[in-house]
């Protein structure tokens, strides 16, 4: 009987049975193995990786609407002419949500304080809805959507 040069196995060349291919014939025990191993683990590995994708995506989401909210409180805190209202540090914030690909309409958008006397606190606030794509879906306990929340709070110029 002719060995394989590769593991030193019999080889069964020339006999026409397919034995010695795992798909081809039946799966010895460690073959066996490996594949129940990879069946147990595809689910949890699909988890953690497509969870890690969502959490991506609500910390940059978090990320940006704290970077607006406190933007848009420094513009709010400055002494020009004609001074930032409420209206106007609104609009700061909806322009800042549209550069960062967010919708504006789906925001939470509160002004307190706009042109307040020297010293005092402006407070500006941003609410924003984050969807989870797909860990909701494998994993139905979780819930599908969570609210983002910034606030930043300054004493005007």
């Amino acid at each position: 009987m002719k060995r394989n040069q590769l593991n030193n196995r019999p080889s069964d060349q020339g006999l026409g049975n397919r034995q010695g291919c795992s798909w081809g014939g039946r799966l010895n025990q460690e073959e066996g193995a490996v594949f129940m191993e990879f069946a147990l683990l595809l689910p949890i590995l699909t988890t953690l990786i497509f969870g890690a994708i969502d959490f991506g995506n609500l910390i940059q989401k978090q990320t940006a609407l704290d970077t607006i909210s406190r933007d848009a409180a420094r513009y709010g805190i400055l002494r020009i002419t004609p001074l930032p209202t409420e209206t106007s540090i609104k609009q700061a914030v909806e322009q800042s949500l549209t550069k960062e690909g967010l919708n504006p309409t789906d925001a939470t958008i509160t002004v307190n304080g706009a042109g307040g006397s020297s010293g005092d606190k402006l407070e500006v606030r941003v609410q924003y809805p984050h969807e989870f794509m797909v860990i909701s879906k494998l994993l139905p306990m979780l819930p599908n959507t969570m609210d983002l929340n910034s606030i930043t709070v300054l004493r005007l110029e």
